[in-house]
């Protein structure tokens, strides 16, 4: 072969192919840093005047409300619409295991004809929600109910007839359930996450928990992991389109205890780092509220689990933006239309705007 010809062959090849990413996860298709992010910011917030905001645990956003799931109390929901300066428009779905009632509030998936659903973990049930504005009080019915056979602490829909979980079951030790409507398993797909560390069924499925969108034409989703800076982009087939490694780039570090007569995960306060912790998306962009990798101690309390970063990847899983807040918060949504964060401070029951 002719030497130049050979030379360039060489150097096309060299250049034309993406290198290993270097992580200690296997098929890691992407790493990155925080330096790797172009455009880092700082944002500033202000305190959203809602009132008096009693045991808040979530917030979410859709349309033009605000709204707010808490804890303990008669009412599971409060919402505000924005447009009208935040006024309080109702509580909402009492608190008990009736068929109006909810136990907890976990996840809300809004529909385009102003109906959204909502994960109650505690009993294992996912409800279809309408608001109804009745007589200048909100009102709500329950049109659909699916229960869940088993369980798991994020349950979505991917498709209209498919509901999805990340599992909390090891029989069979798959990533993901899928159900129908009537709540029944009709498949078990993808796998767990590998690196250089083997680890018990029974504690990967809180090593590997983790945090659920869905980008709004159903045809993939993103998994962002609460204990190592992994992110994961399925279609929706469940076939993994990407892994993503960073900020930081740890692993999982935890030990393992007794439960029973099962090894599960123990965390370590002055070991076990803290990823990704809220996430939220529209058709564009995943804002991901990030613990900075930091661990907790026992002495820190509520304000531990209170974050100020938030990373904005594209649905490529690239790293577009990297925005430090001035306060921080625990739960995250956002007012797309109008460019505004909201989080919630659950210390002060108290709710910031942060515009982006």
């Amino acid at each position: 072969m002719n030497r130049c010809i050979f030379i360039f062959l060489i150097f096309f090849s060299a250049v034309g192919c993406e290198p290993e990413a270097n992580s200690d996860f296997k098929n890691v298709n992407h790493t990155f840093t925080v330096e790797d992010i172009g455009d880092r910011k700082f944002l500033k917030g202000s305190k959203v005047d809602l009132g008096l905001v009693l045991a808040p645990i979530h917030i979410f956003f859709n349309d033009s409300l605000l709204i707010i799931a808490s804890n303990g109390l008669k009412q599971n929901i409060s919402v505000y619409n924005v447009r009208a300066g935040f006024s309080n428009v109702g509580r909402i779905l009492p608190t008990g295991m009736g068929p109006e009632e909810l136990m907890s509030v976990l996840r809300m998936d809004f529909n385009e004809d102003g109906s959204f659903w909502v994960h109650d973990a505690i009993t294992g049930r996912i409800k279809r929600i309408t608001l109804i504005n009745s007589n200048d009080s909100l009102m709500t019915t329950v049109s659909e109910e699916t229960a869940l056979r088993a369980p798991a602490t994020t349950a979505f829909f991917l498709k209209p007839d498919q509901i999805v979980t990340t599992t909390q079951d090891i029989k069979p030790l798959n990533r993901f359930y899928i159900y129908n409507r009537e709540g029944i398993r009709t498949q078990e797909v993808g796998s767990y996450p590998e690196y250089d560390r083997q680890i018990p069924a029974t504690a990967l499925v809180e090593v590997f928990s983790g945090w659920i969108t869905v980008h709004p034409d159903r045809e993939k989703f993103l998994l962002a992991y609460e204990y190592t800076d992994l992110i994961e982009i399925y279609n929706s087939s469940f076939a993994l389109i990407k892994r993503i490694h960073g900020p930081h780039l740890f692993k999982p570090e935890f030990e393992l205890k007794n439960r029973g007569s099962q090894q599960v995960m123990k965390r370590r306060f002055d070991k076990t780092k803290f990823a990704y912790q809220a996430i939220v998306s529209d058709e564009n962009k995943i804002f991901l509220l990030y613990a900075n990798g930091r661990t907790v101690s026992k002495e820190d309390g509520e304000e531990a689990y209170h974050y100020n970063v938030i990373i904005v990847l594209d649905w490529n899983g690239n790293p577009i933006s990297h925005y430090t807040l001035d306060h921080p918060v625990t739960s995250i949504c956002v007012d797309w239309g109008n460019r505004i964060i909201y989080g919630l401070d659950r210390i002060e029951s108290e709710v910031y705007a942060f515009p982006f």
